[in-house]
């Protein structure tokens, strides 16, 4: 988290043994991090909390040895911490900012990511700041890209995590398509823009357009809309399925519309090892598949040119293969060779 701390982590200690560095609001109330436990926010107005909240990312990195090249940065984004329901004996009290309050944190959370920025690549010209990342949900509310606005100058690069999923879906759709198009060629431009600017990207699809989290076998596994022409899977089994029945669209979208220099991609269920990776001696303890030649060994070879548009419809040409891909129609992936 940017701005908040865990107490599993060991930088936790060091905040909550200075109050002076906590986030109070306008009334001198300390705002929790946490519901249950005596955590509590970085107040990025300060310049020492931002040291110190640097120091907290930079100390991992050097303990390492050289073994970490950087640091991927989670919920990099303006705060409404006007809306902050996290004050009072229960934790759950509204807190009393400004808009004036409210902005002097955000330009802190700012600085604190150029500062953390400069001292990463103090420590090594190579090593690497990923912010994430771009959503949708400012764009879908019609208030712009504010996190690419703030933050895309301050990083080496962001990570797109919900492409054609969660807020790019459509979630309630009773017919096709179940994919938000505009908010996903609002990424597609906010990628152009990064590359523009020599900057890393993180593409992640899903298997089709999912949302809602549930529990399957074990694993936190997000679902697909009801009116999808695909059955939500019921098993980890049924899960390596459907990634293999799903992928030729969002591959599709990715090879054709994302890729690019330094843009990488994933394709996988959620966050697990074991949604990432198959599981060699039990298939059924993971949601990866064990068989997945036709993702992981396909090599389009690099690309022959940029993407073509003709309304929705993208075409490309890579050096092994051509792709076409309408945004609108899940079906419509084709490879030509």
């Amino acid at each position: 988290m940017l701005t908040n701390t865990i107490g599993c982590y060991e930088a936790s200690k060091e905040l909550n043994k200075n109050p002076d560095l906590w986030l109070k609001d306008d009334l001198g109330n300390p705002v929790y991090a946490t519901r249950h436990t005596e955590n509590y926010y970085y107040d990025f107005r300060s310049e020492e909390a931002r040291n110190l909240w640097v120091k907290a990312a930079i100390d991992p990195v050097i303990q390492t040895n050289g073994g970490a090249n950087g640091i991927y940065l989670d919920q990099i984004d303006n705060w409404n911490i006007r809306g902050l329901k996290a004050c009072g004996e229960d934790h759950l009290t509204q807190c009393e900012f400004s808009a004036e309050s409210e902005e002097a944190f955000n330009q802190g959370i700012i600085l604190a990511v150029q500062s953390l920025n400069d001292k990463i690549h103090e420590l090594d010209s190579e090593n690497i700041l990923i912010g994430n990342g771009l959503f949708n949900y400012d764009f879908n509310a019609g208030n712009g890209n504010p996190s690419y606005d703030d933050f895309a100058d301050h990083v080496d690069g962001m990570c797109m995590e919900h492409v054609m999923a969660f807020e790019g879906a459509n979630w309630q759709a009773k017919e096709p398509p179940f994919v938000n198009v505009n908010a996903l060629k609002n990424l597609v431009q906010l990628k152009n823009r990064l590359v523009e600017k020599n900057k890393f990207v993180l593409v992640r699809s899903f298997p089709g357009p999912v949302r809602n989290v549930r529990m399957v076998d074990g694993l936190n596994t997000p679902q697909l809309p009801a009116a999808y022409p695909y059955p939500n899977p019921q098993n980890n089994l049924e899960v390596q399925q459907a990634m293999k029945d799903l992928y030729a669209f969002p591959l599709a979208v990715y090879l054709c519309a994302f890729a690019d220099e330094k843009v990488l991609y994933t394709y996988s269920v959620w966050y697990d090892v074991r949604q990432s990776v198959p599981c060699r001696q039990d298939p059924e303890e993971c949601q990866f598949p064990l068989d997945f030649d036709e993702f992981l060994k396909m090599n389009p070879g690099p690309p022959l040119e940029e993407a073509q548009w003709e309304g929705n419809v993208c075409s490309r040409r890579f050096t092994n293969f051509g792709i076409s891909v309408n945004l609108e129609d899940e079906n419509s992936a084709t490879l030509t060779f």
